[in-house]
């Protein structure tokens, strides 16, 4: 009997879970777009709220959060 490892043995066996969370990394995969785009329709609705009653620093922090919010969730160094 051979103890010699061969790597082509074990390529059929797949890890569990989404086909997409083993694709590299921290990427957002096709499914979490949906959830992104809640959260950003939500912050959009806050900021025309502040933007219809005048508050500009109110607006110029949701637009912040707006932008961080994309640069972290789309970059994936979230």
């Amino acid at each position: 009997m051979s103890l010699q490892y061969y790597p082509y043995e074990d390529m059929h066996v797949k890890p569990p879970g989404r086909p997409d969370m083993y694709s590299g990394g921290l990427e957002p995969g096709a499914g979490d777009y949906v959830p992104i785009a809640i959260i950003n329709l939500t912050l959009a609705m806050a900021l025309v709220s502040f933007a219809v009653n005048g508050r500009i620093v109110g607006t110029l922090v949701v637009l912040g959060l707006i932008a961080g919010f994309n640069v972290l969730a789309l970059n994936g160094k979230g």
